[in-house]
């Protein structure tokens, strides 16, 4: 989808190890969860939403070659810092197949991203 392009594109014009912060509308709050409930929503203001909201941030930043150091979720917001792989340093999820990155796909992910939520934003 568009984020995964986006971070793509992100990783492409990022010098070598340099960092992303990542800022959106938190797919795991409850608040935008309860929004994809209505149709004028989901519909007519934020027409993507719902395919946002079935993605999985960290999976997402692992597969187009970051390293997430932190993830911070507050309110309806979540932010992402990750730092740009180096060439041949490889991700944890390295042969992972795009189809694979939704929720709900990966136990240990949900694992992980229960514990990213106790995760403090901090500098690169």
């Amino acid at each position: 989808g568009v984020t995964f392009r986006i971070l793509k594109e992100a990783h492409r014009i990022l010098r070598k190890g340099g960092c992303f912060l990542f800022v959106d509308q938190d797919p795991e709050s409850p608040t935008i969860r309860r929004q994809l409930a209505v149709p004028e929503i989901t519909g007519y203001i934020e027409p993507y939403l719902a395919d946002f909201c079935s993605i999985n941030l960290p999976k997402y930043f692992r597969r187009a070659g970051y390293k997430v150091i932190t993830t911070n979720r507050e309110g309806v917001f979540v932010a992402v810092l990750a730092r740009k792989l180096d060439e041949g340093e490889l991700s944890d999820d390295d042969e992972l197949e795009e189809d694979t990155l939704v929720v709900g796909d990966d136990p240990i992910l949900e694992q992980t991203a229960e514990e990213d939520k106790a995760d403090v934003l901090t500098p690169c």
